[in-house]
């Protein structure tokens, strides 16, 4: 839960960032190409949450109440 609060609030922070830069009137492209690595990323981060959860899967007793409910969750 915590995680995704912690990508709520850099969304925010940089659309604040975003809307300020074009407030200084900074040509859109920088504004897109920021906002395009911001969102690589955020796949960079799911990447590796994904891997992290399949670890933590594999290293879980399958027959496991919570591995259930997580690959639950995922379908």
């Amino acid at each position: 839960m915590g995680c995704g609060c912690q990508i709520i609030g850099q969304t925010n922070q940089h659309q604040e960032t975003a809307e300020s830069d074009v407030q200084c009137e900074v040509p859109s492209a920088r504004v897109l190409q920021e906002t395009c690595n911001y969102i690589r990323s955020l796949h960079q981060e799911v990447d590796n949450l994904s891997e992290r959860l399949s670890e933590l899967l594999a290293t879980t007793d399958m027959s496991s109440a919570q591995a259930a409910i997580i690959r639950s969750l995922l379908m």
